[in-house]
């Protein structure tokens, strides 16, 4: 806790170990073997790269090999993760996602490899601003490769060039619970909630690879009102005013043979152009698919 320019290297953790990093800065986590998870809270300017992450013999559900939170200007980047998972929805053990960003600004996530998680190969949870999701990619998940829902709020983030493959859709975006009051987090730092952005992100060049048939979800975003609270104590339900949206460019997408395809509302997405998409889509459908 509290460190400062440190640098983890070349060391290993075994699975009765993990690596937790608290009001951290300019820390340097690179080239260890992770037989378990890493997580940092409030950490700022922190580098975790060409890391190796192994669950061996995974009995349980586990939230992600990296996880970041409270932070910003965090970097991730060319690490392995391996989650240990079978890669279905259904069966929990493992790793739920490989790479875990919440209530984060100004990271960069950016050419990291990662299998077999059950759940999503990234997976944001609140409010997540000027973030770039680039060159990552994700085979084997249950269920999508970026996704995002649980106190969901997407800010000016760019998600490029990457690859999903082996999954049922490569976006999955809604919204889950309602607005947290100031101090919802441990430290009692974090400001209220009082807007939910889908507003100015870009999805460009991005390929999705050997899609599974059956999907969970019919849609790859839908921002909407959520159906229930969480149960942080002074949470409220947002109303459609508190949703700010619009201003998200789809361009150079290869989204897949099989995928459903549904925006929700449409006008949310603006065509950039470029995008490859299944025939037969939605009418209203906002991209034009090549």
């Amino acid at each position: 806790e509290k460190s400062s320019h440190g640098d983890i290297y070349q060391n290993t953790f075994g699975i009765n170990s993990y690596v937790e990093m608290s009001n951290s800065d300019n820390i340097r986590v690179r080239e260890n073997q992770f037989n378990t998870y890493l997580v940092s809270y409030y950490g700022t300017s922190n580098t975790i790269e060409k890391n190796t992450f192994v669950l061996p013999n995974p009995k349980g559900r586990t939230s992600g090999s990296i996880a970041l939170q409270y932070g910003s200007h965090n970097i991730v980047r060319n690490n392995n993760i391996d989650g240990g998972a079978k890669g279905i929805f259904e069966d929990d053990n493992g790793v739920d996602d490989g790479i875990v960003i919440i209530d984060e600004h100004d990271d960069t996530v950016d050419s990291n490899f990662i299998k077999n998680v059950w759940d999503c190969g990234i997976e944001t949870d609140g409010i997540i601003t000027n973030t770039v999701f680039n060159s990552n990619s994700s085979t084997n998940s249950g269920l999508c490769g970026i996704g995002a829902w649980y106190h969901s709020s997407w800010l000016n983030n760019t998600v490029s060039n990457n690859t999903f493959e082996n999954t049922e859709q490569p976006f999955l975006f809604f919204r889950s619970y309602g607005f947290r009051p100031v101090g919802f987090d441990n430290k009692k730092l974090m400001p209220a909630d009082t807007v939910a952005y889908f507003k100015g992100n870009t999805f460009s060049k991005n390929t999705f690879k050997n899609p599974r048939s059956t999907s969970h979800y019919q849609y790859y975003i839908n921002i909407g009102l959520p159906s229930t609270l969480s149960e942080i104590p002074g949470e409220r339900m947002p109303t459609e005013s508190d949703f700010v949206t619009g201003n998200n460019i789809f361009s150079g997408n290869n989204l897949g043979p099989l995928t459903p395809l549904s925006f929700s509302p449409a006008t949310i997405v603006v065509d950039g152009g470029g995008n490859i998409c299944p025939a037969g889509a939605d009418t209203n459908f906002p991209l034009r698919c090549n």
